[in-house]
């Protein structure tokens, strides 16, 4: 097995392998990638395999082949030694198929690793396709950033670990949520010939990788394909394939307030601003600040028995309503802000204990968020 391929193509490729291998892995195979030079080898491609068997992961480099085979090697180990190999624009891959022994050589450094028989590598399942259509992986990976930080990351309630998506007439809808946030956004698609389908829960683990490819504008076309309990996302030199979560996702229209006593209009950068300046003090106390609206101002109070106090005051329009004396996280609050592309934001309050509405005051075209945020109060869930 011999071929010579760019080095930036092979780092990124298997550093990109090596996350999606587990931290904890089960089984001693999988902290390893496969290296297959012999399915593609008449598109002289050469193929990096990796999985956690929850997720799996292919992506293909192109290279000059000059013997077929197939390799398993660490992927720590893999990883480390390719990073003694910078600054070389091409690097030479050897496997003796005999001992599995990989030779890596470039004009300055040559190194012999040890591999391992391809066999026992896990496949890549058999996926039936029941619905497929074309998304941009800019928009994906935008849908995520707006809805994702909802996402639980405690697996005792599996649903609330990853996004919920329904495909719609022409359109997407996307709801993420831990019990104690909510984010929704949905996206129309004019020249989609999608059609409404039932809901899936994908995995956070997926989309996170998903959300750190390289979009490339002239290139940006991404396939995705539901399959009965699985998903892919097929790029042109990549995919991904998970599992879909199992479960009935929260009826998130109960979630979504109706109707409203107190209508607040804020600058987004300002007002993030200021519960920026809280946390030193209002992470002592789990996040919690005490938000004071009236007469067109907010005052955000934090304390904490340890540090200290602070007040902040940040300039408001009230639309409706008088006033309100509620506490949040503010952390959260600042996570729902940065997803907001508007200048300024609406926030929308009925009572001390219940939650909160935000959406963007002007919207994109053919876009459509809202996120919601519970008031901190013990016991009191989504």
């Amino acid at each position: 097995m011999k071929f010579t391929t760019k080095y930036s193509e092979l780092v990124k490729a298997v550093q990109s392998c090596t996350r999606v291998i587990a931290a904890a892995s089960p089984s001693p195979i999988l902290t390893n990638i496969l290296i297959d030079a012999s399915s593609n080898k008449e598109k002289g491609l050469v193929r990096l395999f990796a999985t956690d068997l929850e997720m799996y992961y292919e992506i293909f480099i192109s290279a000059t082949i000059e013997i077929p085979g197939d390799v398993m090697v660490s992927a720590k180990i893999f990883n480390e030694i390719l990073g003694s190999f910078s600054g070389e624009a091409e690097i030479s891959f050897n496997c003796n198929t005999e001992n599995f022994n990989i030779n890596l050589k470039n004009n300055k450094l040559e190194c012999t690793i040890f591999g391992i028989a391809p066999d026992d590598f896990p496949a890549l399942p058999f996926f039936e396709k029941i619905y497929s259509f074309n998304f941009s992986l800019a928009k994906l990976q935008q849908t995520i950033k707006d809805t994702l930080y909802a996402a639980s990351v405690e697996q005792v309630k599996p649903v609330f670990c990853g996004l919920c998506l329904k495909p719609l007439n022409n359109g997407i809808r996307a709801i993420a949520t831990d019990g104690k946030r909510l984010a929704f956004a949905e996206y129309q698609l004019p020249d989609s010939q999608l059609k409404e389908q039932n809901e899936i829960i994908i995995m956070a683990k997926v989309l996170n990788e998903i959300s750190k490819c390289q979009s490339d504008p002239e290139n940006d076309e991404i396939e995705i394909m539901v399959c009965s309990n699985q998903i892919a996302f097929k790029a042109k030199s990549y995919s991904y394939y998970a599992r879909l979560i199992e479960g009935k996702f929260p009826d998130y229209n109960q979630v979504i307030p109706k109707d409203k006593k107190l209508k607040v209009i804020a600058k987004v950068s300002e007002f993030s601003d200021s519960l920026k300046k809280t946390i030193p003090i209002a992470k002592d106390n789990s996040y919690s600040a005490k938000f004071n609206i009236a007469d067109n101002m907010l005052v955000c109070s934090a304390k904490s028995t340890k540090i200290g106090s602070m007040e902040l005051k940040t300039s408001v329009a009230i639309e409706e309503g008088e006033s309100i004396e509620i506490n949040f996280n503010v952390k959260f609050f600042i996570e729902i802000l940065s997803t907001i592309k508007s200048d300024e934001c609406i926030m929308e309050y009925t009572t001390p204990q219940a939650p909160v509405k935000i959406y963007p005051k002007e919207e994109l075209t053919n876009e459509n968020h809202i996120h919601i945020l519970m008031p901190v109060r013990p016991g009191f869930t989504v």
